[in-house]
């Protein structure tokens, strides 16, 4: 059959001369073949190309009788055409891999169980400088990882060895070039020490130097934007300041005006003061938060808020980001520490980024939170606590910043840019609260926020239609170095049947406090000399009983209202204050 297709064959080629009926090609083929095989020599077997092109390798005997002589010549031709294509395919394909890997920026290296360098599949080194990656064989690469950086390294391939096939861990360090500095390296690596084809780890490393230059450069000038956008924003904050103290004084009167028996067209005149007065408290309003938008500093309200439903909310969303098997819940909330002070968006938004990280760090186990008292007086404490990875306690601090991320290599190789905990700071802190973190003994890692309970800042009284209705007679103390806004509160409070005092200094206000007693005490924060946050607190240090205190000033910030509370403060009015305001603080009782 194979005659017949290579040769077109058939019986009546027995007995003919093969020369008659056979292609040789070329002479020195049929004498290579005829000749060599006469005389012995059995050369190598032979391919020839034939005009179908198929490819037959051959092999010629020479047949001998007893006495040794030739009688004839024994051919036997194989056809190895797909064989041969494929050994081409083959070589074309490794020569194709091996330009591909000799020209790669990354250096791809075999490492074994123990960290010794045993061969590598690329021909450069990562920018160090040497050679060739060979002159690194037979060394532990931790010779070459920088001191400060060793811890990182090892962490990284500790968990690339605990990796199931396929996964990669990776790290940032820093390797010793061959001039004795450093470059940046980012190493990904892969367990296939039970491949029995690779018997390695597989570390993947890339120089990172211009990339860390171009985030250093980025960081510097974010710095330098955030100084310049820190200057604008101050004299923003100082020239809203200096509008809101006149505005005291514009509403203040026309809201005396309003509850006066004026006739009509006074009447409404006074009401248009007062609707201008709050119209140019919106637009100072507005200058300060597009201010603090392009600092990219929160803006928050400061309400009560039912912790049950907050909690209750993230927690229902948190289960479905939660790993299969891990149980999300919260303990029950007592009615003591149920409402607190602050923002239910920014509250809610706070929770979940606690809570999503959690879930990420938490393979097995449970996620749990809980609403106690907090370590402060008059706050609450929500406290996410899991049986994951842990934390080190060094850190803690580090992990609240912009973009930072466990050093270890299991968190490193979650997604995420590293902003949730960030964001949680800042919430917290714009709210007049805290956040923090810590190893639980046993496992796994506790993160928490505290805020104020709602009745450390703010009256949960029910809202009174009339802001004059059901005011008691009170003893009243205001502080003001502001002589028109000392004459505007009292006569605000005085319609609200308050006995006013008025002091333009602290000094004043203390000499006054020593001599008679009083029941609440507004005070303005800027003060010639001791500022109302000193007064507050020595007004405390005093401890007179059931005395209420109320902090006025036009500075909105966050920072102004957690030194209001440290100081002792009762509640925070931001200026101007209206009437229902002040009669909300004369309602209030301290126990």
């Amino acid at each position: 059959r194979a005659c017949r297709e290579f040769f077109e064959w058939d019986e009546t080629v027995i007995g003919r001369n093969l020369d008659d009926v056979y292609d040789w090609g070329t002479e020195d083929s049929r004498v290579l073949t005829v000749s060599g095989t006469l005389k012995g020599v059995r050369d190598e077997p032979r391919r020839r190309v034939y005009a179908n092109g198929r490819i037959v390798e051959w092999a010629d005997t020479a047949v001998r009788d007893d006495y040794g002589n030739i009688t004839s010549i024994f051919s036997m031709g194989r056809d190895i055409t797909d064989r041969v294509r494929a050994e081409d395919l083959v070589r074309v394909n490794e020569r194709r891999f091996r330009a591909m890997v000799t020209n790669i920026q990354d250096t791809v290296l075999l490492v074994d169980a123990d960290g010794v360098l045993l061969d590598s599949v690329s021909m450069r080194s990562p920018g160090l400088g040497y050679d060739e990656p060979a002159e690194f064989t037979g060394l532990p690469l931790g010779t070459f990882i920088h001191p400060d950086d060793r811890h990182v390294a090892a962490a990284m391939f500790r968990a690339t060895l605990a990796l199931e096939v396929g996964a990669t861990a990776w790290a940032e360090v820093r390797a010793q070039r061959v001039d004795g500095s450093y470059s940046w390296l980012e190493v990904a690596g892969v367990n296939l020490l039970s491949d029995v084809d690779v018997r390695a780890v597989v570390l993947t490393v890339r120089n990172v130097d211009d990339r860390k230059q171009v985030e250093q450069d980025l960081a510097e000038r974010g710095r330098r934007a955030q100084a310049e956008l820190r200057e604008r924003l101050a004299l923003v904050a100082q020239v809203g300041h200096e509008l809101r103290n006149p505005l005291q004084g514009i509403q203040a009167f026309s809201e005396v005006l309003v509850h006066e028996d004026l006739a009509p067209r006074s009447a409404a005149a006074a009401s248009a003061i007062g609707h201008q007065a709050y119209a140019l408290r919106r637009v100072v309003d507005d200058l300060l938060d597009a201010s603090q938008l392009e600092l990219g500093t929160l803006r928050v309200r400061h309400e009560v808020v039912d912790l049950e439903s907050v909690v209750d909310e993230v927690v229902v969303v948190a289960r479905q980001m939660a790993r299969p098997g891990v149980t999300v819940s919260a303990m029950p909330i007592r009615q003591s520490v149920r409402h607190a002070l602050g923002d239910p968006a920014r509250l809610r938004q706070a929770m979940a980024n606690l809570l999503s990280n959690a879930c990420k760090h938490t393979p097995s186990g449970s996620v749990v939170v809980e609403v106690a008292e907090g370590d402060a007086d008059h706050t609450v404490r929500l406290s996410v606590l899991d049986t994951g990875t842990g934390i080190a306690a060094a850190d803690v601090e580090r992990l609240f910043r912009p973009f930072e991320r466990g050093h270890d290599a299991e968190r490193a190789s979650i997604p995420g840019l590293g902003l949730g905990l960030s964001i949680v700071t800042g919430i917290t802190a714009a709210l007049g609260g805290t956040a923090g973190a810590a190893p639980r003994p046993n496992g796994g890692a506790v993160f928490w926020i505290q805020l104020p309970l709602a009745d450390s800042l703010s009256d949960t009284s029910p809202e009174i239609a009339d802001p004059r209705a059901e005011v008691p007679h009170r003893r009243v103390l205001v502080v003001d170095d502001e002589p028109l806004n000392l004459l505007a509160n009292r006569f605000l409070l005085a319609d609200l049947g308050a006995e006013v005092t008025t002091a333009a200094s602290a000094e004043e206000a203390l000499a006054l406090a020593a001599q008679r007693s009083f029941d609440v005490v507004f005070a303005d924060v800027h003060l010639p000399g001791i500022d109302g946050f000193e007064l507050t607190r020595r007004l405390r240090e005093a401890e007179t009983p059931g005395l209420v205190i109320a902090i006025m000033s036009g500075d909105t910030s966050a920072e102004a209202v957690r030194r209001g509370v440290e100081a002792g403060a009762d509640t925070y009015l931001v200026k101007p204050a209206a009437l229902a305001d002040l009669a909300s603080v004369l309602r209030r009782h301290r126990d």
